[in-house]
């Protein structure tokens, strides 16, 4: 059976699956499950929704099979689209800028929801294969969940990465377009900062050791480019247990952590589900958990594209705006190529 016809006879059953490649794999692997399971010590594929609070849902696969993605096509050059700003995102934007302005508020990730209609030609499989092909350094997914809908993305933020004690982590904050020749501002650079600060002071509560900082660089993910900073430890702690610590992190919630956090489903006119949660595989004594960014929720014949950025106090609501549009890029440039 080829892959686009298990997917779809997952999702007619309302059965778990997803596909999964990691970076700078050219391997595709497929986990199919016989019913929808809840003990999670047996889930081989963990993804948790963004919100405090939220039930993991997972993979056990069942049916297993992997297959090689080769020879990257090249895409038509279709122009992109300069998009005028949306009015309610100005909003927001601004509201949040005048809230961190007169409050204690430092920092705030928001998001919005663009819709994009999926043509009669669109195919899941071939998508998420182009989706690796174009990113080989981002972690490539899709999945179908009868409690999360069918998702697909290309991440390029590693949450953690576990062998036996020893684990990784990043913090990926400040972005700004492939072709920009400017050095980082200082609002970028502030933005990244909140995130090391977090992870650091997470890992030192939770008494790891060997601890190694690597950074920041420069690094690029599809048509953005990104500050990263590296972490790698050791620590007895379990993945879960680890994950739930860090997660979420400045970079995808905001600083501090609670008020960030009760702030957002204010200022959002939407739920982020699966949107800058975690997700990945987790085998025995080895994990790789990524957050969830450039992705987005199919619903029928659209495909809806979870698209955010940090804002500070510095935030121009209209480079924020223009922050989005880059990032939309890395699933745009596929699928107006479909």
């Amino acid at each position: 059976m080829d892959l686009t016809s298990l997917f779809v006879e997952q999702i007619t059953a309302r059965l778990p699956v997803v596909l999964y490649s990691l970076p700078l794999s050219t391997e595709l692997v497929c986990l199919a499950d016989d019913a929808v399971y809840s003990e999670e010590s047996e889930f081989r594929f963990i993804a948790r929704p963004f919100s405090e609070g939220s039930e993991i849902i997972g993979f056990k696969g069942d049916f297993e099979v992997s297959t090689e993605v080769f020879g990257a096509c090249p895409l038509d050059t279709i122009p992109q689209q300069h998009r005028e700003p949306d009015a309610e995102y100005l909003e927001m934007i601004n509201n949040a800028v005048e809230m961190m302005r007169q409050g204690s508020l430092s920092k705030i990730v928001l998001s919005r929801v663009e819709k994009f209609p999926l043509g009669a030609t669109f195919n899941l499989i071939n998508t998420l294969k182009q989706l690796r092909l174009q990113n080989p350094n981002a972690f490539c997914y899709a999945l179908y969940h009868p409690s999360a809908g069918t998702w697909m993305g290309a991440t390029p933020e590693v949450l953690l990465h576990k062998e036996s004690r020893k684990y990784t982590t990043m913090a990926l904050a400040g972005s700004m377009p492939l072709d920009a020749s400017r050095n980082w501002n200082e609002k970028e650079q502030a933005e990244h900062r909140f995130v090391i600060d977090y992870i650091t002071q997470q890992l030192r509560d939770l008494k790891i050791d060997h601890l190694e900082i690597t950074g920041p660089d420069t690094v690029y993910a599809g048509s953005v480019k990104h500050l990263c900073t590296l972490f790698a430890f050791e620590s007895d702690s379990g993945i879960r247990q680890m994950a739930d610590r860090l997660h979420p992190t400045p970079a995808v919630c905001g600083t501090p952590y609670h008020l960030a956090n009760a702030t957002i489903p204010q200022l959002e006119k939407h739920e982020r589900e699966l949107y800058t949660g975690y997700l990945g595989p987790v085998r025995g004594d080895e994990a790789a958990l990524f957050v969830n960014l450039r992705c987005m929720k199919i619903e029928g014949t659209s495909a809806l594209l979870y698209l955010g950025g940090g804002i500070t106090a510095e935030s121009n609501a209209v480079q924020e705006w223009n922050e989005t549009e880059w990032k939309s890029e890395t699933l745009l440039k596929v699928l107006r190529n479909l």
